[in-house]
């Protein structure tokens, strides 16, 4: 067993005992007084009263609460553990049941997140450094897609667009092909062939990456992570033995 697999094995151990389970699902928290941004983790909280927009924690939530220091660091943290639930649960992260969410910066390439708080989150870090002392917040249009915006520095009263949005999918068949490697298939590109085992956010970018076994045709077999870059330069095609692509 790997150093990291020893770590996850023992970290899980110690959620079992400490929430009732071994992969709860993460969030990012406000885990201190003061601070503007989240910069604590912590499990979901399932009680019905709290609204799973509210970042705050409460006597109703689980332990533990973990500070720190960074909210990057925090949003980094949450989808780690996250990732590491859904290997836990059956090993592919993204099934057509899970909720993911899209987060988008201006021009920036959309990301993909486990929950809404990394992807808030990511959208923050990103607006931060050029706040300049000015505040911003997050609300919720009619149509359900999550909008960052400036805020008043007297009233917090929205007064202008910041750049950030994010809105909420599900990894159905429909939405994956043909845009992408689904998970269960094999793909072929010259002398190689690729079968992709699941679809899961990169813990660092959050693009989405397909990760499988690559295979030449003299039989040498590597672990490999794909993304949207090898998708829609690399001409790969989906073997005839899974359907046609």
């Amino acid at each position: 067993m790997s150093a990291i697999d020893k770590a996850r094995t023992r970290a899980r151990e110690f959620l079992d005992l400490v929430t009732g389970t071994p992969a709860p699902e993460w969030r990012v928290c406000f885990s201190e007084d003061g601070t503007e941004e989240p910069t604590g983790i912590a499990p979901v909280c399932l009680d019905e009263g709290h609204d799973p927009d509210d970042g705050s924690v409460y006597s109703c939530c689980p332990s533990p609460v973990v500070e720190c220091d960074s909210d990057p660091l925090a949003a980094y943290l949450v989808e780690l553990l996250n990732a590491d639930r859904g290997e836990a649960a059956g090993g592919t992260v993204i099934t057509p049941t899970t909720p993911l969410f899209l987060a988008e910066f201006h021009d920036d390439e959309p990301t993909v997140h486990l929950s809404l708080a990394a992807a808030r989150a990511y959208c923050d870090a990103i607006v931060k450094p050029g706040a300049n002392g000015r505040s911003w917040d997050w609300s919720r249009t009619e149509d359900g897609v999550y909008v960052q915006f400036w805020t008043h520095p007297d009233d917090d009263r929205p007064i202008g667009l910041a750049g950030g949005q994010v809105t909420e999918t599900r990894a159905q068949h429909s939405d994956i092909a043909p845009d992408f490697f689904q998970p269960e298939h094999s793909y072929t590109r010259g002398r190689w062939t690729f079968r992709c085992l699941a679809v899961a956010p990169d813990p660092t970018s959050g693009a989405a990456r397909a990760v499988g076994f690559l295979t030449r045709t003299d039989g040498t077999v590597t672990a490999h992570a794909l993304g949207w870059d090898n998708w829609i330069n690399d001409e790969w095609t989906e073997a005839a033995a899974d359907g046609a692509r």
